[in-house]
């Protein structure tokens, strides 16, 4: 005769019905912050006037969980890849020649992806010194304040300089 173990049996009927801590479609924690956010810069709110005076994101983005699932889910690769076959073009097109119109788009092409970088850390030091406890400090919130004041600002302006705006 056979002996049922009810333990293992209510154990595994419980492991079956108490849903797991991730979605089944596989994304993450980090997937869900990243798009709470992303949802909140839908969520509008008006002045007295009834005219647009801002959104949500940035009441998400002063917590730094909400600003580090943003800034992990930043398609750096993507920008990277674009930065890299644009400066190929530049590198490699014969018929760029100096003072051409198709050479002076393709710098621009080339200034715009890298003022967009800056913009975006720009927006990350502003949220990361807009949080409630300014004097916690997480390891990156450090970092990138420390290289934006001291490295990344000098090649902003020299960026901007060369652009000539």
């Amino acid at each position: 005769m056979n002996v049922i173990d009810q333990d293992s049996i209510l154990n595994s009927q419980e492991r079956s019905l108490v849903p797991l801590p991730s979605l089944i479609d596989g994304r993450t924690e980090r997937d869900r912050l990243w798009f709470l956010s992303e949802f909140a810069s839908l969520i509008n709110f008006y002045d007295g006037n009834n005219q647009l005076a801002g959104n949500w994101k940035p009441f998400l983005l002063k917590d730094p969980v909400f600003l580090l699932a943003t800034i992990s889910k930043t398609p750096f690769d993507k920008w990277h890849t674009l930065y890299l076959n644009t400066c190929l073009k530049l590198e490699r097109n014969p018929d760029l020649e100096p003072g051409s119109e198709g050479l002076a788009n393709s710098f621009n092409e080339l200034f715009d992806q890298l003022t967009r970088v800056f913009t975006t850390i720009e927006q990350w030091t502003y949220f990361m010194q807009m949080e409630s406890d300014p004097g916690a400090g997480y390891d990156l919130k450090k970092y990138v304040l420390y290289k934006t004041a001291n490295e990344f600002s000098k090649y902003l302006w020299a960026l901007l300089s060369l652009r000539g705006t």
